[in-house]
């Protein structure tokens, strides 16, 4: 909970474990303060919900910041924050209830869900490439043989030096295909 000010007026334990220090020694001092970041991770300028909701008296809900846990291990936990004003005894609004829901393992798994993604995506589209070359490579020596056998059989080859070219052709693509093939299943 926080003052008008912004200032703390009561921490609960497990947020004081985040911060690294007691409920007591967060007393007065403002929540503004605390090594904040956006949700993208920068520290640029933060509107921090708990000031909106006080200018604003209306609760302020479902918004995403993180807070610097271990700089040197640059540790950073990151926090659904909701907001509501909280109005004195006289109707008057005195400060603002702060709940702050730990993300931090879902927004991880959220990221690593993503890169497998990008992985995913990235293998399809060499799978694709891989197909469609080995589609040229394996047609164009089959192309070959089936248009010289053909050739042959209907006999218009129009010598034996010819039919041998042929032949060679034939042969020279089906070894071409066989290595193809070997090479694909290796």
């Amino acid at each position: 909970v926080v003052d008008k000010q912004g200032r703390i007026v009561l921490a609960n334990q497990a947020f004081a474990r985040w911060v690294d220090q007691s409920s007591e020694q967060l007393l007065g001092s403002r929540a503004s303060e605390l090594p904040w970041v956006n949700a993208d991770g920068s520290p640029g300028a933060i509107d921090y919900p708990w000031l909106r909701a006080m200018k604003d008296n209306t609760p302020w809900e479902g918004i995403v910041l993180g807070l610097v846990i271990d700089e040197e291990r640059e540790e950073t936990r990151t926090f659904i924050v909701n907001c509501s004003p909280v109005q004195g005894p006289d109707g008057t609004y005195q400060g603002v209830l702060i709940s702050l829901e730990d993300v931090t393992q879902l927004e991880a798994s959220k990221a690593e869900l993503e890169h497998s993604k990008i992985a995913a995506e990235e293998a399809n589209a060499a799978k694709s490439e891989f197909l469609a070359r080995m589609s040229h490579e394996i047609r164009t020596p089959m192309n070959a043989i089936l248009g010289f056998t053909d050739v042959l059989l209907r006999g218009y080859a129009e010598n034996a030096a010819q039919r041998a070219d042929y032949l060679n052709t034939i042969r020279a693509s089906g070894t071409h295909l066989l290595d193809l093939i070997n090479d694909i299943l290796d």
